[in-house]
C-alpha cells in the first residue's frame, strides 16, 4: 500500500514541475523547401521552392511570411511554360505535441503569372495544414499542403495545390 502512494506522488510531483509547451514562441524560424504543385486546367503539375520566415507570437499562435517560385513547365497536353510567384502572410493554430506539431492556419498571396512573354497579375487566399518534427530545439523538418484560390482577372479563380518539405532554422528571440 506505501509503494503506490511513492509512486503517486512521484507521478503528482512531476506534474507540478513539467514545462509548458513552447514549440515556437518567442523564436524566429527561417525555412527553405522544395515542393509540388499543381494547379488547374491552364496549369497542370509543377516544382516549387519556398523561402519562409516565421515568428511565434504564444504558445499556439505563429505568423509567417512566404515568398514561393513556381515553374509548370511545357507539357505534351500544349500548356505553356508558367512561371509564378506568391508573396503572402498566414496565420498558424499549433497543437504543440512534444517532438511532433501538427498545425493548421489561412492565409492571404499576392500572385504574379508569366507565361509566353506575358505577365499577370492578381490576389488569393489558402488554407493550410502541416506537420513538423523536432528533433532538437535549433532544427525543425516540416511538410505541409495548401489549398490555394487565386485571381488572375475578373472571374479567373485559379485553384491549386501545393506540398512543400521544409528544413527549418530556429533562432530564440
Amino acid at each position: 500500500m506505501a509503494r503506490r502512494w511513492q509512486i503517486l506522488g512521484m507521478a503528482l510531483c512531476g506534474c507540478l514541475w513539467a514545462a509548458d509547451a513552447h514549440a515556437y514562441e518567442d523564436q524566429l524560424t527561417l525555412a527553405v523547401g522544395p515542393g509540388y504543385a499543381h494547379g488547374d486546367e491552364l496549369l497542370g503539375h509543377g516544382g516549387l521552392l519556398d523561402l519562409a520566415v516565421g515568428m511565434g507570437l504564444d504558445d499556439i499562435w505563429t505568423v509567417r511570411l512566404r515568398v514561393t517560385g513556381l515553374l509548370h513547365p511545357e507539357d505534351s497536353d500544349g500548356r505553356p511554360t508558367v512561371h509564378a510567384a506568391l508573396v503572402g502572410g498566414e496565420l498558424l493554430y499549433l497543437v504543440d505535441v512534444l517532438e511532433w506539431v501538427p498545425y493548421v492556419g489561412v492565409g492571404v498571396d499576392g500572385l504574379v503569372l508569366a507565361s509566353s512573354g506575358e505577365l499577370d497579375g492578381g490576389g488569393g487566399a489558402h488554407i493550410v495544414a502541416g506537420l513538423d518534427y523536432l528533433p532538437t530545439r535549433e532544427w525543425i523538418f516540416g511538410l505541409d499542403v495548401r489549398t490555394l484560390y487565386a485571381s488572375s482577372g475578373p472571374g479567373q479563380i485559379l485553384p491549386g495545390v501545393l506540398a512543400t518539405l521544409s528544413v527549418q532554422r530556429v533562432l530564440e528571440l
